[in-house]
């Protein structure tokens, strides 16, 4: 075992993303919904036109603050090279949301090209928490919009200190939850989550090669991951420390299955499935056949109902529903019967 690069790998994985300073883009992994919020910004808003209002959307842990400060750098980037000056990286403005802040966003966001603002993660019962803070951002995006039509049609020069694009980074969970009058204006763009392949790519970019893993074993992290970025990250975490304290050389495909059990994936997929499953019990069967399907492949839904213990009627409105998500397919198999797969991130 090499010591050192599991120390390196480990101090990276349990680091949390949202919380870095620094941006390295040779470790970004740039998506088409990534590029295509930049081009906006750059070709359609702030000096180009009108103002835009971009809510970008995803689960929890699929990367919006990583991609927050991605947009940043590559934006601030983008004026040195337009502009040529480093004032005019005061054109770009990043928030971490909070209500008390009010005045100082009103005060603040007139005067910059691009502001981002990155919601807080909401739990499932902070609806009122959530109208409230909705209800502050559109006054804000409000005044702002006030302000640049009068000054425009006054034709005044002003009017640019108005011209603000406002890009909101939002749970895909609260969207869903809460249909606020104030999404609805927003042009919303879904960060869809990675590939198995695309996580083990960003694992390579950064350290080359899968060492302490095989190649199997950290591409059943990143099938356990569910395209998350923040999961493969704390599920590298627990294989790598339960390796340490074994003092064993490699994470192979069965230390991943002994350590990436159903109940840590309960623990993750329980705000995603909340809207899916009201019922609780369900939601727990749900999980457990996804945990299921990505070990064994493919399955029919008489033996998921046996490996669950429940009669196959149950089974089969759990799969159903997992269907009509695109959490998992069906199509004939043998004898007529359904077999069901994982729908794969496309």
């Amino acid at each position: 075992m090499d010591k050192e690069r599991v120390k390196l790998i480990l101090g990276w994985a349990m680091r949390n993303r949202a919380e870095d300073t620094v941006f390295d883009e040779r470790f970004y992994y740039w998506t088409p919904e990534a590029k295509k919020i930049f081009n906006k910004l750059t070709m359609l808003g702030g000096d180009y036109g009108d103002c835009l209002l971009i809510g970008v959307i995803g689960q929890s842990g699929v990367g919006k603050s990583a991609l927050l400060k991605a947009l940043k750098w590559k934006l601030m980037k983008w004026f040195e090279k337009k502009y040529g000056s480093p004032g005019d990286y005061q054109k770009v403005l990043t928030v971490k949301w909070k209500p008390e802040d009010f005045e100082f966003y009103m005060e603040t966001f007139q005067d910059h090209h691009t502001v981002f603002i990155d919601m807080p993660d909401y739990g499932t019962k902070d609806i009122r928490r959530i109208n409230k803070d909705l209800n502050i951002l559109y006054e804000i995006w409000r005044f702002l919009r006030q302000q640049y039509e009068w000054f425009e049609l006054i034709e005044s020069d002003a009017k640019k200190r108005y011209q603000v694009n406002i890009v909101v980074f939002l749970q895909k969970e609260l969207v869903k939850r809460q249909q606020h009058f104030f999404l609805r204006k927003m042009d919303i763009v879904e960060l869809r989550p990675l590939k198995p392949d695309e996580l083990v790519h960003a694992f390579l970019m950064r350290f080359e090669d899968y060492e302490p893993f095989t190649r199997d074993s950290l591409m059943l992290i990143a099938e356990l991951s569910r395209g998350i970025f923040r999961r493969f990250m704390r599920y590298i975490q627990l294989c790598l420390e339960d390796m340490i304290e074994r003092n064993a050389d490699k994470v192979t495909v069965e230390d991943v299955e002994n350590i990436i059990t159903d109940n840590v994936l309960m623990q993750d997929m329980e705000l995603e499935f909340f809207d899916i499953f009201r019922n609780q019990r369900y939601a727990n069967y749900a999980t457990r056949i996804i945990s299921f399907l990505i070990r064994k492949k493919e399955a029919d839904q008489k033996t998921i109902a046996e490996y669950l213990n429940i009669h196959p009627t149950i089974a089969g409105r759990i799969i159903s529903t997992l269907e009509q998500n695109g959490y998992v397919t069906r199509e004939r198999g043998k004898r007529a019967q359904w077999l069901v797969k994982i729908q794969r991130c496309k």
